[in-house]
């Protein structure tokens, strides 16, 4: 893998597709993980402080001022690095043999990739990258024009394209399990019993 090789195709995710995966990413998210984070950047600022009391030429301040340092700083990385990204315009760069958007830490390699999926959503394009591992990697396109490009490219790596994303046939599963039958308003109480007791 080159790493100083040029993109392809470079491109910025419209902002309406950022806008609906922030509200995505929030909503599956769980509630305490950025409070976490949080704490575990406190921990790691706060053992540097310590280690720093050993240095006898560094004269670090005292806990009960470094301590809100620390928390503001932990607090403003953790809440504002997301933030500010959430912001920049988005861009994407793929390569002959991988891509990386913007926030990620290297380029995927279309080795670890399984498939692909091109769609449009109302004003743009979002472009599913399927890994091997059974992942979804979601990037918005902005138009029609990119997206050819974009799948020329894939194609070109030998990325096969999924045309239908398969969704579970829920109705079919039920039908298989349960048949016709219809449960009665008792029979579901019950099962909901069961459910809370288990």
């Amino acid at each position: 893998m080159n790493l100083f090789a040029k993109p392809v195709v470079t491109w910025n995710q419209p902002e309406a597709f950022r806008v609906h995966a922030d509200q995505r990413s929030f909503v599956t998210m769980k509630w305490w993980l950025w409070p976490l984070i949080v704490f575990a950047t406190v921990a790691m600022f706060t053992l540097g402080w310590e280690i720093s009391k050993l240095n006898p030429s560094k004269h670090p301040p005292d806990f009960i001022v470094a301590f809100p340092m620390i928390l503001a700083l932990s607090v403003g990385i953790v809440y504002g690095y997301p933030w500010l990204l959430r912001r920049a315009p988005g861009a994407v760069n793929l390569y002959s043999f991988g891509i990386m958007g913007m926030g990620e830490q290297r380029i995927r390699s279309f080795k670890e990739i399984s498939g692909y999926n091109l769609s449009e959503e109302g004003s743009y394009h979002v472009l599913r990258l399927i890994t091997k591992k059974g992942r979804s990697i979601l990037y918005g396109v902005p138009d029609p024009m990119t997206r050819d490009k974009i799948e020329v490219v894939l194609n070109q790596a030998g990325l096969s394209k999924i045309s239908t994303l398969v969704k579970p046939d829920f109705e079919t599963r039920r039908k298989a399990i349960w048949g016709d039958r219809v449960f009665t308003a008792a029979e579901v109480e019950a099962m909901r019993e069961e459910k809370n007791k288990g």
